[in-house]
C-alpha cells in the first residue's frame, strides 16, 4: 500500500479523500490489497451503526491507511500536508499545528506555510499566463 500511495503522490496527484476511489486505487494496483480495506472496515462493527456513521468510519479507515503508509515511508505525506493546510486556513496556532505534527497527524507549520505560499505563487503565475494568452480578446471587446 505504501508504494502505491507513494507513487501516486510522486506523480503529482493530490491525496484521495473519497473511500471508494481510494479502494479502487489500491486494489487496482496490487491484487494482494483486495479486501484489505474492507477487512479493516468490518473490524469497526459497521452493521451496528447507521449509514452516516458508516460513511464516517470509511473515512477514518482511509485515513488510518494513509497513516500506516506514512509510518513506512515519511514521503507519503499528502494527507498530512492537506491537514496542515486546513489547520492554517482555520486559524490554528503555529504551536497547535506543530503539536499535531509531532503526533504524526499533520505536517509542520513551516511545511504547510511553504505549500500555501507555493500555491499562491502558482495561482498568481497562472492568472498572469491566462491574461497574457487572452489579452487580445480583452482589447477587441
Amino acid at each position: 500500500m505504501t508504494s502505491i500511495l507513494y507513487q501516486y503522490q510522486k506523480e503529482g496527484n493530490l491525496p484521495i479523500f473519497d473511500p471508494i476511489k481510494f479502494v479502487e486505487l489500491i486494489e487496482s494496483h496490487d491484487i494482494k490489497m483486495r479486501g484489505f480495506f474492507d477487512m479493516l472496515f468490518q473490524s469497526m462493527n459497521p452493521a451496528q451503526k447507521n449509514q452516516t456513521t458508516q460513511r464516517m468510519l470509511k473515512q477514518k479507515v482511509m485515513m488510518l491507511c494513509y497513516q500506516m503508509a506514512a509510518l513506512r515511508n515519511k514521503q507519503v505525506s499528502g494527507t498530512k500536508t492537506a491537514i496542515g493546510l486546513l489547520m492554517v486556513g482555520s486559524g490554528t496556532s503555529k504551536n497547535g499545528i506543530n503539536i499535531l505534527a509531532n503526533m504524526g497527524m499533520s505536517s509542520t507549520y513551516q511545511t504547510a506555510y511553504n505549500m500555501l505560499k507555493k500555491n499562491a505563487d502558482n495561482h498568481k503565475l497562472s492568472v498572469c499566463k491566462y491574461i497574457n494568452n487572452h489579452v487580445s480578446l480583452f482589447l477587441i471587446s
